[in-house]
């Protein structure tokens, strides 16, 4: 079982803020977003949980489902909070969902009878000293993970102990853990590419063109770069090389939250402490069920944030139409990772042009935060 100290090989930049998203009414997702709008509810009010502040109360976003699928408990080596304290957690925070991803570990939660719901999932975890380093000397340990999210059930429990040979490809253990994460039933999602530099633009391209069909853009954890380490390419950079290749690949945020209500005492004692609510997905689906939520994200039908909050997300066939619920710079991306269009303000709005093999965009706010809209390829 991985334990995540032990991977630190570079100084964890300042702990991120944790960003908890008030629930806003979200208004009108036109057709390519698809799915029958849920009755609006209400989000109970969120009490202060020990270690972070308390997400406010409001209106449940009509048709989207808030939730995180990068979560780990103390099923993991390197967490020691129990599952359902987790999920109170989340519930508390104003989540609808979380899929469980512990190192090796498939976290179920039979029991559970909150309203928040729970799939489970398993973060596949090989830390190989290995041959072929994108960076660095030959035997550095990399640490390569997978997630299976939404695994079928019957596969709870910890996974089955495997022995990665040193003079392993990094390609051939990535394929291992995408077709162990198939084989659990499971969607698998490339976690945290940057991290130790453990994929670079080349094997992401090979992968994304083998089937790859979900990765982390946005990694909140404090020791996470996505802006890319020792002058690679960050997550950005990496999709637009995949899209290129004219493979589809869905883009997450996750916050790969440890700690909990132990957050403050572990950092009491000097270490880092890898806390929740800094990055999550809203998924636009019928229902906040597993079976919905998977579908709706095997389709793209969801937008990957690390605090904004879109009021508006239309991708259809002529332009991609787009309001956040703040202020911010909505920038258009396209073939080669070149900006399209940049608009500050409210909204923004950008029609398709003959030669957009590809669009996604991301939105800024004033803090830094980010929300990643899901790739178009235009017909015309």
């Amino acid at each position: 079982m991985a334990d995540r100290s032990r991977l630190r090989a570079r100084a964890a930049r300042p702990a991120l803020a944790a960003v908890l998203a008030a629930g806003l009414a979200l208004a009108g997702c036109a057709s390519a977003c698809g799915g029958a709008e849920r009755a609006a509810g209400t989000a109970a009010s969120a009490p202060t949980a020990p270690g972070a502040p308390a997400a406010p109360g409001g209106p449940t976003p009509a048709g989207w489902c808030r939730g995180s699928t990068h979560v780990h408990s103390g099923n993991s080596g390197d967490s020691t909070t129990p599952p359902e304290e987790v999920a109170a957690w989340y519930e508390r925070a104003g989540a609808d969902f979380i899929v469980f991803t512990d190192h090796n570990f498939v976290t179920e939660l039979p029991g559970w009878t909150g309203h928040l719901a729970v799939a489970p999932g398993v973060e596949i975890t090989r830390n190989v000293r290995l041959w072929d380093p994108v960076r660095g000397a030959p035997g550095e340990l990399v640490p390569m993970h997978v997630n299976a999210l939404f695994v079928a059930a019957g596969h709870g429990g910890p996974l089955p102990p495997v022995v990665v040979p040193p003079d392993t490809a990094r390609a051939d253990v990535y394929a291992e853990e995408l077709a162990l994460a198939t084989s659990l039933g499971g969607l698998p999602s490339l976690n945290h590419p940057t991290f130790h530099s453990a994929v670079d633009a080349a094997l992401f391209a090979r992968l994304a063109a083998g089937g790859l069909r979900f990765f982390e853009v946005g990694n909140a954890s404090i020791d996470v770069h996505n802006e890319g380490e020792d002058g690679g390419p960050s997550t950005d950079a990496l999709w637009d090389v995949a899209l290129d290749g004219g493979a589809t690949v869905w883009g997450l945020a996750s916050d790969d939250a440890h700690h909990y209500a132990d957050a403050d005492a572990v950092e009491a004692t000097g270490e880092p402490a890898f806390r929740p609510g800094r990055g999550w997905i809203m998924v636009h689906a019928a229902t906040c069920a597993p079976p919905a939520l998977r579908a709706a994200m095997d389709g793209g039908d969801f937008y990957a944030t690390t605090g904004p909050l879109l009021t508006a997300v239309e991708r259809g066939a002529g332009e991609m139409r787009l309001a956040a619920a703040a202020p911010s710079t909505f920038r258009f991306v396209g073939p080669g990772g070149a900006t399209l269009s940049e608009v500050h303000g409210t909204e923004a709005r950008y029609r398709y042009r003959r030669g957009d093999l590809w669009v996604r965009a991301v939105v800024e706010d004033a803090a830094g935060r980010r929300a990643w809209v899901q790739p178009v390829r235009p017909s015309f």
